[in-house]
This record gives C-alpha cells, sequence and structure tokens, in this order.
C-alpha cells in the first residue's frame, strides 16, 4: 500500500517527471540547433552535433542534481539539518539545465564538470559535518 506520507516516493516521481520534461525539451532545442547550426550543411550532421553536446552536458548536471538530491533525502531520513547550499546549488544546476534547452553558446563542458565537483565536495562535507535538528 502506498503511503501518502511517504516523502521519498514523492521526491522520485518529482524527480522522473522532471527529467521528462527536460528530455522532451533537450530533443526540441537540440532539433532547433541543429537546423541552425549547419543550415547550409547536412541538417542530421547539425541536429547530431547538437544532441550530442546537450547529452553529454545534461547528464553531468543530472549526475550532480542526483547527488544533491540524494544527500538531501539522507539527512532528511537521519534527522539532520539540510545545508541551504544543497538547495542553492540545486537551482543552479537547474538553471544551466534550462540553459541547455534555450541555449548551448552559454555551456561549455568544464562549467559542468566543475558544478558536478562541486555537487561532490557539498555532499560530502554536509554528510561528515551535518547537525541533527
Amino acid at each position: 500500500m502506498d503511503d501518502i506520507w511517504d516523502e521519498e516516493a514523492h521526491d522520485d516521481e518529482v524527480m522522473r517527471l522532471t527529467t521528462k520534461k527536460y528530455e522532451r525539451q533537450i530533443k526540441t532545442e537540440n532539433f532547433k540547433i541543429g537546423m541552425e547550426v549547419n543550415a547550409e550543411e547536412d541538417m542530421q550532421k547539425g541536429f547530431n552535433h547538437g544532441f550530442e553536446t546537450a547529452a553529454a552536458l545534461t547528464k553531468i548536471l543530472g549526475e550532480a542534481k542526483g547527488i544533491l538530491t540524494a544527500t538531501m533525502v539522507f539527512l532528511n531520513l537521519q534527522k539532520k539539518l539540510v545545508p541551504d547550499e544543497i538547495s542553492a546549488s540545486i537551482a543552479n544546476i537547474d538553471a544551466k539545465m534550462e540553459d541547455i534547452r534555450t541555449s548551448l553558446n552559454s555551456l561549455t563542458l568544464s562549467a559542468c564538470k566543475e558544478l558536478l565537483e562541486n555537487a561532490i565536495l557539498i555532499r560530502n562535507r554536509s554528510i561528515n559535518s551535518s547537525h541533527v535538528f
């Protein structure tokens, strides 16, 4: 029987729906990028380039968001204070995902990897020094 108070199940559903939303948006945006990047050349080549780039960036950002969300759930289950830094970082990652949807020009692989490394540092710091509330 499903528990209506099961916050973890709700978080999973929210993450699943958010992921599907971004997947749809990325597919649409990558089609547009493919059309623009190589309008004079083979459009399939442009689409493939845009899709590969967006997929690589989104994978890194998704991993970073997953780390932070799992850390937040873990801390909640342990009845520990969740640092504001986690929510702020998740919001930053969400903004970068929106950037991917609207324009690949503002993102680089190194910037996304930096966000992933930051997520790992925040998780480690949060788990090792969190306070019970």
